[in-house]
């Protein structure tokens, strides 16, 4: 920016241009633009009206006291009264907060104060004259060069003026008559160095002044932009249907929505500046620390996880994403929790419908297949056994038809729950149709133990269900499969098995039998 600066010897006076001018190098709407506009709040107006009144008091005192000892003081204390009367006008605006008036008066009338306290005390001192170059020139840099030709003007009129009372012996402790043109070369060579500084501080360092106050505006109209944003942010925060927690790059909560307060358990006060691992439990940080460490390489990362113990049974998904600045480097992290825990509980009962009978609660055709097809693999790699049983129910048509079919699905669904406690949990039980069952038998021991085995589950299905008056009960035909002695692929064996309880059947039902045909 600095490269669009006017160098310090360039000519800096206002220069027409296509019917505008500049001053300091600057298009004329930007120089009224970079004027200082203060307005104060009310609380620091507050503090300043009390120091000025604070100093006026101090004066006040100053200058009774000097009355009090000698009457010779009158000069003095009247230059104290204008003082005060200087404090009392910047008080006005401040009480309106405008801190550009307060500025005017105070620049205005420090310029007045020191020509008038000089003549009053005894004609211009050495102070006063170094100290009025300053009073044009700050104005002039603060203000703006109208302000600074006004001032210089009113230096003039003020000069001359003293000088023509100085000479006519109007003036308290006139150091007596001097010539009038020694009184005029004087004040006016010191409103030519007023001036010559003035000149020389514009075009040195103005436009560079006019530029920072273009950037404050700036900075102010981005601390505006950035505030209006995070208040965008909250308001959107708070109203989404999910709980929000932000983080610094040092994993501390840096602001959390209302909904995650409320889901943990927690006050925002014990909450933001806390770390993340203060507010997740360790099992939790497990999860979500190498999630945040994947969010900061630039990756989107989604995970389920409970998330709080006060919110027990519910399931939240988790989205943690990485924040950058304008210059694409990581400002922080934003983490989104959704609660899931309606759509995973309708998930689970989803694949719980596809793969279980609806009736008895045991697995469907399809998941015995599934669960045939994986136990085959890990046989296959260990070299082990599996051993599939393929169970008819003896006598179930009977019942349906005496007793209706509700009462048959209550049998079945008696078979099933004694089927499911006849077997080890690993086992897969399940209904293949109808009134047929099978079950899918892993890491056994020795194979000799499947009779007994099956000898078990016909003494539970034979368990009788109680309907009515009535104790009903059915037996049951069992096929017996064993992988690879009769078969290496799941159609194979669930051919033989078949064919094996066909011929349990044709033996006298209620019975097991051993496949008999073996597949190469």
């Amino acid at each position: 920016m600095q490269k669009n600066l006017p160098p310090a010897h360039e000519n800096f006076r206002d220069k027409p241009k296509d019917g505008r001018s500049t001053s300091a190098g600057m298009p004329l709407s930007a120089r009224a633009d970079s004027r200082i506009h203060l307005q104060l709040d009310p609380r620091s107006a507050q503090l300043l009206i009390r120091a000025l009144f604070a100093v006026a008091i101090l004066i006040a005192i100053y200058a009774s006291t000097l009355f009090a000892v000698t009457n010779d003081q009158v000069p003095r204390v009247s230059s104290a009264v204008l003082a005060i009367a200087i404090l009392f006008l910047i008080a006005l605006p401040l009480r309106r907060g405008n801190g550009h008036a307060a500025i005017i008066i105070l620049s205005c009338g420090s310029f007045i104060y020191l020509i008038v306290a000089a003549y009053t005390g005894g004609g211009i001192r050495a102070p006063v004259l170094a100290a009025l170059p300053l009073a044009i020139t700050i104005p002039w840099l603060l203000l703006g060069r109208r302000i600074g030709r006004r001032l210089s003007v009113l230096a003039a009129i003020l000069c001359v003026a003293m000088v023509i009372a100085e000479y006519c012996g109007w003036l308290l402790h006139s150091a007596g008559p001097l010539p009038l043109p020694f009184h005029l070369a004087l004040y006016l060579l010191i409103l030519g160095v007023a001036a010559v500084m003035t000149g020389f501080i514009g075009r040195a360092h103005a436009a560079r002044f006019h530029q920072v106050q273009l950037l404050n505006v700036d900075l102010a109209k981005a601390n505006q932009q950035v505030v209006e944003r995070l208040r965008e942010f909250s308001i959107l925060a708070e109203n989404l249907p999910a709980l929000v927690i932000r983080l610094d790059l040092s994993r501390r909560c840096r602001f959390v929505n209302k909904a995650f307060l409320a889901a943990a358990g927690r006050n925002a006060e014990s909450t933001i500046g806390q770390s993340i691992a203060d507010i997740c439990t360790p099992e939790q940080m497990r999860i979500v620390a190498p999630a945040i460490e994947n969010a900061l390489r630039g990756e989107r990362v989604t995970f389920l996880t409970s998330l709080f113990s006060e919110s027990a049974g519910r399931i939240y998904e988790a989205a943690i994403v990485c924040e950058t600045d304008a210059n694409e480097n990581s400002s922080g992290l934003l983490c989104l929790f959704y609660d899931v825990t309606d759509r995973e509980h309708r998930h689970k009962e989803l694949r719980h419908t596809a793969s279980h009978d609806p009736l008895t609660g045991l697995e469907n055709r399809a998941s015995i297949d599934d669960r045939l097809e994986s136990a085959l693999a890990r046989a296959a790699c260990t070299q082990g056994r599996v051993v599939l049983l393929v169970i008819d129910l003896d006598g179930f048509k009977d019942i349906n038809d005496t007793y209706g079919h509700a009462t048959g699905d209550n049998m079945l669904k008696h078979v099933a729950a004694n089927l499911r406690q006849s077997v080890r949990a690993s086992d897969a039980v399940g209904r293949m149709g109808g009134d047929e069952f099978a079950m899918v038998l892993e890491a056994l021991e020795d194979i000799a133990a499947v009779i007994p085995l099956t000898e078990k589950i016909q003494k539970a299905i034979r368990q009788p269900m109680a309907h009515q008056a009535n104790l009903l009960e059915v037996g049951a035909s069992i096929g017996i499969a064993v992988y690879p002695t009769h078969g290496v692929t799941r159609d194979d064996l669930m051919k033989v098995a078949d064919t094996a309880m066909y011929h349990a059947k044709r033996a006298g039902k209620n019975c097991a039998r051993w496949a008999e045909i073996a597949v190469e």
